[in-house]
């Protein structure tokens, strides 16, 4: 099966098994928006990821294809949504296609809302991920929405 997002995570309709493949992932926006969001800086995010777990919260950064970078100049390196030596400045990013479609070239500010989780721990029991966790790992947020600044 194929599975593609829903309500926080990878909600198919039913659970993963051995041959699934998460296609995307997104949260419904009645569920986490800016009246539930909690605001949270990105360096709490870079600090201890972990707390945050499984909160709806709002995060400002820079934003460039599948990923919200604590500044722009990292956003616009290359290769920054795979190295290593970028994990602590970048947030992947999981959201419907018209939310992702609103992504600029160049990395610019804005604002992510979402439910905050972990590639490691996300997305269990699929095959294969694609997006963001299929190349790197750390924290995601599987959004709601996004504002350019």
């Amino acid at each position: 099966m194929i599975a593609s997002g829903g309500s926080e995570g990878a909600a198919a309709s039913e659970p993963a098994g051995e041959n699934d493949i998460l296609m995307a992932a997104w949260t419904s926006p009645a569920k986490c928006n800016p009246q539930k969001a909690e605001p949270t800086r990105f360096s709490e995010i870079s600090r201890n990821s972990r707390l945050y777990e499984g909160r709806c919260i709002w995060v400002d950064g820079f934003w460039r294809g599948r990923a919200l970078f604590r500044t722009a100049a990292s956003g616009n390196q290359r290769n920054s949504f795979f190295s290593a030596s970028h994990s602590r400045n970048r947030i992947g990013i999981y959201a419907r296609e018209e939310v992702l479609d609103q992504s600029p070239d160049e990395a610019t500010r804005a604002s992510i809302i979402g439910i905050l989780r972990h590639c490691d721990t996300a997305f269990e029991g699929y095959i294969m991920v694609l997006g963001y966790c299929h190349s790197a790992g750390g924290p995601i947020l599987i959004a709601s929405g996004a504002t350019l600044k």
